[in-house]
Order: C-alpha cells, then sequence, then structure tokens
C-alpha cells in the first residue's frame, strides 16, 4: 500500500481510482466519498456516505508496541471531512 502514497501525492491515481483501489484491498466506502488520503491496511477501514478525505490524511488501524501488533477497525460515519494531513488510528 505504501506504493500508492507517492503515487497518489503525484497526481498519477485519479482521486475516484484510489478510492476503487482501496475498494479492491477490502476498505468499505460509501456513496459519494472520495479519499486523496492514504489507507493503512484497507481491510479494516469503513467509511460512511459523502465523506471527503483531505489530500495527505492517514488512516492507521493498527498500533505497534514493541514486538506487539494490535488492530482497530476505523468507522467513520456519514458527512465527515477528514483534513489536509490529518492522522486517524484505529
Amino acid at each position: 500500500f505504501m506504493i500508492l502514497d507517492p503515487l497518489g501525492k503525484c497526481g498519477v491515481i485519479p482521486v475516484p481510482l484510489l478510492g476503487m483501489i482501496y475498494r479492491f484491498f477490502g476498505a468499505r466506502i460509501g456513496q459519494n466519498s472520495y479519499t486523496s488520503g492514504l489507507f493503512f491496511d484497507p481491510m479494516f477501514v469503513e467509511l460512511g456516505d459523502n465523506c471527503t478525505l483531505g489530500e495527505g490524511s492517514l488512516l492507521v488501524p493498527h498500533t505497534a508496541m514493541g514486538a506487539h501488533l494490535e488492530y482497530g477497525k476505523i468507522k467513520i460515519g456519514d458527512r465527515v471531512t477528514i483534513g489536509f494531513k490529518a492522522s486517524v488510528m484505529g
């Protein structure tokens, strides 16, 4: 998924296509929702309807504590805007 970040930032992948790629990898993205941010572990991300994730935003559903890796699902409701370069953790 890290390859999507530089490609998205340089404009190679259009925003609507980026959403389709995340859906392919398991993210649930509602109707009329768009992201120009980066999802780590998309299978743990759920985005409601009519949402916008700003450029450079980051959704990270995992936490590393030493050798321990823990996942927490990120569920974002309807009509939410996440701003430029914001980070959301699981």
